[in-house]
């Protein structure tokens, strides 16, 4: 106890000497300077122990990027860091303290952890199930991307405010009007779902309904085949860790050739999505796996999976990473790789 009270005692103190540095001397902190002063603090501790007056006071002095970059930092250089679950919990609590007001400049690092926890939490506040509603607050970004994020961020919310029910969650995201919001609502939802399996959910009731085979839950979905396909996309092959108790992406590929084949282009995209993740962004380590996979549509979706993983990592900050990663596979993919990262980028663009 002694050492965990010296710990916040610390950190209490050295977000006090960023603040009084900013008051006494305006500071006009750049982000590498930003980085500097943070550098002593350790933000994980304080996102995994709710330390809201400390991190209030960060976000407050050098900004919520600032912290979110420290994160990301974090997660290149350590194994089996969530970039994403961490920066997720850091918007969810700092909606305490920033309010609506931090729903108005979007921070896509992390694959936008930061504002999905952020609009999550907003959700959760409003108690309101009218998708109207919300569609009104996503329709307020200036980029396509920012916006279908928002959407994502909703899925989270509807997850929690439904009690982690599905068929409800999934309902009200099919109220949108648009394919792609729709998607990425659905998106959000299993996610959710998928931190609810892991016990890192913003609501951890009905848990056990989340523990049965993966499959069972992606298939019993009903008609809604879209709902199908973001399922077995972003919560079956995580799921399928947590099921074999083991981060293994070559061992999802045969998982998904037990998957009914209409949804076996999605189980491979997911296939994509998560050893990118895994494999730290690594082209060689990624386009290994996606090469195992017989079938040359399934092995073009897991590419397809992987680059959307990049790009979504970095979001607006992204650099070269998708064009390294694009020009690194296969020949006979590069041309479909390319094109799908190029109509990624558009995204960014304001509308």
């Amino acid at each position: 106890m002694l050492i965990k009270e010296r710990r916040r005692i610390f950190i209490l103190i050295s977000a006090l000497i960023l603040l009084v540095f900013v008051v006494l001397f305006g500071l006009s902190m750049s982000l590498s300077k930003d980085n500097i002063m943070l550098e002593p603090i350790d933000v994980v501790y304080l996102i995994d122990n709710n330390r809201s007056r400390e991190l209030s006071i960060l976000l407050h002095v050098v900004g919520p990027q600032a912290v979110v970059n420290k994160l990301e930092k974090q997660y290149l250089n350590h194994p089996n860091f969530d970039c994403h679950a961490k920066a997720y919990s850091l918007g969810y609590v700092s909606y305490r303290f920033l309010g609506k007001n931090g729903l108005k400049n979007f921070i896509t690092t992390c694959n936008s952890g930061f504002m999905h926890g952020l609009i999550a939490s907003y959700v959760i506040s409003q108690k309101i199930n009218t998708v109207e509603f919300y569609s009104s607050l996503c329709d307020e970004y200036k980029t396509r991307f920012e916006v279908l994020e928002c959407y994502h961020g909703l899925g989270n919310g509807f997850m929690t405010i439904t009690d982690n029910r599905f068929p409800k969650a999934i309902g009200l995201c099919q109220q949108f009007k648009d394919y792609s919001d729709k998607m990425t609502c659905y998106y959000g939802v299993f996610m959710e779902s998928y931190s609810l399996l892991y016990g890192n959910s913003l609501n951890l009731n009905r848990r056990d309904a989340v523990r049965k085979n993966p499959k069972i839950i992606c298939g019993s979905l009903g008609e809604n085949k879209n709902a199908q396909k973001a399922c077995y996309a972003v919560f079956y092959p995580p799921a399928m860790f947590y099921y074999h108790k083991k981060q293994d992406p070559v061992k999802l590929i045969s998982d998904c050739v037990g998957v009914d084949i209409i949804y076996r282009d999605s189980c491979s995209q997911g296939i994509g999505i998560y050893t990118a993740i895994l494999k730290k962004f690594d082209p060689a380590g990624v386009i290994s796996v996606c090469m195992m996979i017989s079938d040359k549509n399934e092995a073009l979706s897991c590419l397809h999976g992987a680059q959307a993983s990049i790009v979504d990592f970095w979001g607006e900050n992204l650099s070269n990473h998708g064009n390294v990663f694009c020009n690194s596979v296969p020949e006979e993919y590069k041309k479909d790789c390319l094109n799908s990262l190029n109509n990624r980028i558009k995204l960014f663009s304001k509308m």
